[in-house]
């Protein structure tokens, strides 16, 4: 398997699933801006793990993350249904850690800013503003692999509109081919038939 195609369905499950837990889902447990930050698949495309971006708390997580695995089947179908392909990966949800650990270093850095201003110069400052600028250049940075990923997608489809002219006119040959010597042979028989034509 090519692992261009490996990344193009990882992107798609990105899409499908933090497309419904935005504006599908309807279950009051599920918290407001939570969205999907990757996936990763198995080798064999069997397994897809879904992490989650979930804020406001463990509380939050621990709720929002039950009412996401309580719709699995839901979310299955959906993803099944779009993907069109032969084997569709199981979805496993799980809280995307490293996300997680990097936004709690920040908020720590910016209340320990804010506790000792002694320590800190006023232009080292980084506002918790910042957090919210890194969260923007990561989907910033996911919206330009998905444009790329679309572009692949596109010479891949035009690639393969070539090869089928090309599979044509090679089959339009053939048939010429076939044509000239159903032709030749008609000659012949009437040679034939008529020694003196």
């Amino acid at each position: 398997m090519r692992p261009y195609r490996k990344e193009r369905i990882a992107i798609a499950v990105r899409n499908i699933v933090g497309e419904a837990i935005a504006h599908k889902m309807h279950d009051p447990r599920v918290q407001p801006l939570s969205n999907v930050t990757r996936v990763e698949l198995s080798g064999d495309l069997q397994l897809a793990k879904v992490y989650l971006s979930i804020p406001g708390g463990e509380v939050a997580e621990r709720k929002t993350l039950a009412a996401i695995k309580h719709a699995t089947g839901y979310l299955q179908g959906m993803v099944a249904s779009q993907l069109q392909i032969r084997q569709c990966p199981e979805l496993r949800f799980l809280i995307d850690e490293r996300i997680k650990g990097t936004l709690r270093t920040m908020q720590l850095l910016a209340e320990n800013r804010r506790k000792y201003p002694e320590v800190f110069k006023e232009d080292d400052e980084v506002p918790m503003s910042n957090v919210e600028s890194q969260e923007s250049n990561v989907e910033s940075q996911e919206a330009n692999v998905e444009s790329q990923e679309s572009n692949v997608e596109s010479q891949e489809s035009n690639v393969e509109s070539q090869e089928s002219n090309v599979e044509s006119q090679e089959s339009n040959v053939e048939s010429q081919e076939a044509n000239v010597e159903s032709q030749e042979s008609n000659v012949e028989r009437s040679k034939e038939v008529d020694p003196q034509t």
